[in-house]
């Protein structure tokens, strides 16, 4: 046997072991140097790891868990995003004062491509072999959002926070810092178009109801004295497919301890948990008692767990 054949037979018998070694569902990349592996959440076996997944992967922007196996698992998410079709990259990775520091992308879909109008959370699960307690962070790049901007000065479903109406002509919505809009901060005062104010009265059949800090999907046109005016509003809706959750309207009446509130529904008292995006707002007096409010909530065993939160 040659030299040449005993080194082939070598790099085959490596290949195989290699092989054997990743985990079906497990992509051994390495990002700047950094060894992970790309984690198809589909090949999970693990209860804990697949609970802790099921926990965050709607949840922007990084998330870890250290596990026992010896491996940290990375779950790097964009958020809500209004349809499928969005994707997530990881573009850099460095270590930084004892933490590795990820980049990552939102790409949107191709223009003119079809895609099922469905809440979507684009992500990436990876795992990384745990030497040391090191942190994990991440820069998410999520200007594809808000990328859409025609040639006829035209913007179609920019993602915001209904802030309120300025007056009968004007409403304010909280749209991201690196959109296409100018004004004070990221808070931008939109003209309505004049077939949209009957959303807003209350007396109309179209009256749509939007609530303070509700998400909302919107599209937009700008005139030739540079004003942007909204043509359109529609509410950034749970996955209709989520039946564990659940709105209810109701009367704030205070919190019960740092972990729950009382609110009254259908005149009934009734005790909730809440988590920190919840508690802040309390902190920072946001929510009086008394004030009326619709929630949306999850169900975990005997717990009734607030996931949003808006003032009637």
């Amino acid at each position: 046997m040659n030299k040449k054949t005993s080194l082939l037979i070598m790099i085959v018998i490596c290949l195989v072991f290699a092989s054997a070694c990743a985990p079906e569902g497990f992509d051994t990349k390495r990002i700047d140097g950094i060894k992970v592996q790309y984690i198809n959440p589909d090949y999970l076996m693990d209860e804990t790891i697949i609970s802790w997944y099921g926990e965050v992967y709607r949840k922007s922007f990084v998330h870890s868990v250290s596990h026992i196996d010896g491996y940290k698992y990375i779950l790097i998410s964009a958020g809500e995003v209004p349809t499928a079709g969005y994707s997530l990259e990881i573009t850099a990775a460095n270590i930084e004062n004892n933490a590795i520091v990820f980049d990552a992308r939102l790409i949107a879909p191709n223009e003119g491509s079809m895609n099922a109008q469905v809440i979507s959370y684009p992500h990436q699960l990876l795992r990384i072999k745990e030497k040391e307690e090191i942190m994990i962070k991440a820069n998410v790049d999520i200007t594809a959002l808000n990328a859409n901007i025609m040639k006829n000065g035209e913007v179609k479903g920019i993602q915001g926070i209904y802030v309120g109406q300025a007056d009968n002509n004007f409403i304010e919505i909280e749209v991201d810092s690196q959109n296409v809009f100018t004004g004070e901060g990221n808070r931008i005062v939109f003209l309505m178009d004049d077939e949209l104010g009957v959303y807003f009265e209350k007396e109309a059949e179209e009256y749509m109801g939007l609530l303070v800090n509700e998400t909302i999907i919107f599209d937009a046109f700008q005139t030739e004295s540079g004003q942007w005016v909204v043509a359109s509003i529609s509410r950034l809706e749970n996955d209709v497919d989520n039946i564990d959750e659940e709105v209810l309207e109701g009367e704030y009446v205070g919190q019960i301890d740092s972990n729950s509130v009382e609110i009254i529904i259908e005149g009934e008292p009734g005790s909730f948990r809440i988590g920190d995006e919840i508690r802040s707002m309390i902190e920072n007096d946001e929510i009086e008692t008394g004030a009326l409010v619709r929630i949306t909530i999850e169900r975990e065993g005997d717990y009734r767990i607030i996931r949003k939160l808006g003032m009637l």
